[in-house]
């Protein structure tokens, strides 16, 4: 059963720092907006990608604490300043892409 929690959590975590690279390496990504998502270039895209990066690792941290496989003092350490990078490079992005599109006055 621990094989299986660790597999699908790894195979998820890829998936997702796979994401991060692509968007990363493309310059381009999509933000949630009321209708949808719009498209985002430039500066606002690398905080985007460290944000996928980092929510694979918190996805790998969290199947290892399931799995109850290694030390857990460390990996709950690991998870919890992989989801603030997480939160801080979607919340970046965000404010960068909202500046870039309606100007300073928005924010």
């Amino acid at each position: 059963m621990r094989a299986l929690i660790v597999s699908i959590g790894g195979f998820l975590a890829t998936g997702f720092a796979v994401l991060g690279v692509l968007v990363g390496t493309m310059g381009e990504g999509q933000i949630p907006v009321r209708r949808g998502s719009a498209p985002i270039e430039g500066l606002a895209v690398y905080p985007m990608a460290v944000a996928w990066i980092a929510l694979a690792i918190v996805i790998l941290c969290i199947s290892l604490l399931m799995a109850e496989i290694g030390p857990k003092s460390y990996i709950r350490i690991v998870r919890n300043w992989a989801f603030l990078a997480f939160a801080v490079g979607f919340i970046a992005s965000l404010v960068i892409a909202i500046h870039k599109a309606y100007g300073p006055v928005a924010l």
